[in-house]
């Protein structure tokens, strides 16, 4: 993938964000599912159903790839910052010349 076709990193967060929602709405809709199921026998034979297993499998699969995959960059990244922080200069405190020539006060 070259620099022009690779998503920004804008499209990449209102893409989480739109993944997380949708990811959100399937987890609400199956607890509604899984609580009504028990006396639904229609709908607790068609959640058993191997599509429907299958495709929950497959879901929770990628989940598990991305939960690993985030932790590493996560984890990745606040090294790097880390490392990055510690070798920038700290800047010089700063004291207004009108404090500078105040005597403090001892204790």
């Amino acid at each position: 993938m070259d620099h022009d076709s690779r998503p920004s990193m804008d499209e990449i967060h209102l893409r989480i964000l739109r993944v997380t929602e949708d990811l959100r709405a399937i987890q609400q809709e199956l607890n509604c599912a899984a609580m009504q199921a028990p006396n639904d026998p229609e709908l607790m034979e068609a959640l058993s159903d191997p599509p429907e297993i299958d495709s929950l499998q497959v879901l929770k699969s990628a989940l598990d790839q991305m939960r690993h995959f985030l932790w590493f960059y996560i984890r990745n990244w606040a090294t790097h910052s880390a490392r990055a922080c510690a070798r920038a200069p700290v800047p010089a405190a700063r004291i207004p010349p009108s404090t500078r020539s105040r005597a403090r006060p001892t204790l």
